[in-house]
């Protein structure tokens, strides 16, 4: 049986380490919205980045859906951090009649900062293709408490960065093979 998994957490939390790792576990195909936004779109989209955004997940999501009813796991790499983002994916699967798996990748605030100052220092000398820079006004996105997934609404895989949290997911996927 196919499965459909979500990852949720905050930029620069490990969620596309632990999409490619589950993606490869599972023989699942991954879909990841910065894989596609910066190299066909740039690097700033200014007022209307939200807009083409929106429009990415929603053709991401017809893709994931079409991906499960031909009997293929999919790992859907999106942030989800938005709860609105989290709920329009809910109805979608919903509609369809797909059982989505949430996973939380959850850091501590000063981890995360390390990440995106990490980040920014390599997509600043490399030039990444898919990268960001992130600037005070995507973190502050991130910021607000009621966006934050409550407990009980997904599995949370807390402190990601010291690696049981990817292994813990791992061994849960494994076992429903």
């Amino acid at each position: 049986m196919p499965r459909m998994i979500l990852i949720c957490g905050r930029v620069c939390s490990g969620k596309t380490t632990y999409a490619k790792r589950i993606a490869r576990a599972q023989q699942a195909v991954r879909f990841n919205a910065d894989e596609l936004m910066k190299p066909l779109f740039g690097e700033y989209l200014g007022e209307r980045h939200e807009e083409v955004l929106d429009q990415v997940v929603g053709l991401l999501l017809e893709k994931a859906a079409e991906c499960y009813a031909c009997g293929v796991s999919v790992v859907l790499d999106l942030g989800f951090w938005q709860r609105k983002m989290r709920e329009r994916a809910n109805r979608f699967f919903a509609d369809r009649k797909i059982t989505p798996e949430w996973y939380y990748l959850r850091l501590e605030e000063t981890e995360w900062r390390r990440r995106i100052a990490k980040r920014n220092a390599e997509v600043a000398s490399s030039g990444s293709q898919t990268d960001y820079l992130i600037d005070e006004n995507i973190i502050r996105k991130f910021l607000d408490p009621k966006d934050e997934p409550q407990p009980g609404e997904m599995e949370v895989l807390q402190d990601a960065a010291d690696g049981e949290s990817g292994a813990l997911l791992e061994k849960k996927n494994m076992e429903r093979r």
